[in-house]
């Protein structure tokens, strides 16, 4: 599957080098695996990810990256923020659905060719 996780310890090197610095599409998903709703998002990705291989997704437990999460104002979840070369394209906070989330990603696909 082409997804991964920011690693446990994630700095905002990492973050910035795997989000920030990609020349390829980019959907970084906030959520905490303790909450029922982003369970459901993120198994929801890793589906459309088998679709969609030309971007890269990963995902951010904010419990493990309290800071990086601050940084980057995270106060509701799940959170899907789609990035184009480096620059956030979209960001979906109040309605993270499959469909919702395979519009963003057809929308990040088209802008990416």
């Amino acid at each position: 599957m082409p997804s991964g996780s920011i690693a446990e310890h994630a700095s905002d090197e990492e973050y910035k080098r795997k989000v920030e610095h990609s020349v390829e599409p980019v959907v970084v998903t906030f959520l905490s695996p303790l909450d029922d709703k982003c369970n459901a998002v993120a198994s929801g990705i890793a589906e459309l990810s088998h679709e969609f291989t030309t971007i890269k997704f990963y995902e951010v437990d904010v419990r493990k990256h309290a800071m990086l999460s601050r940084a980057l104002s995270i106060t509701e979840l799940p959170i899907v923020v789609f990035v184009k070369n480096g620059t956030k394209f979209l960001t979906l906070t109040a309605d993270v659905s499959l469909p919702s989330i395979r519009e963003g990603l057809q929308a990040l696909q088209m802008a990416s060719h």
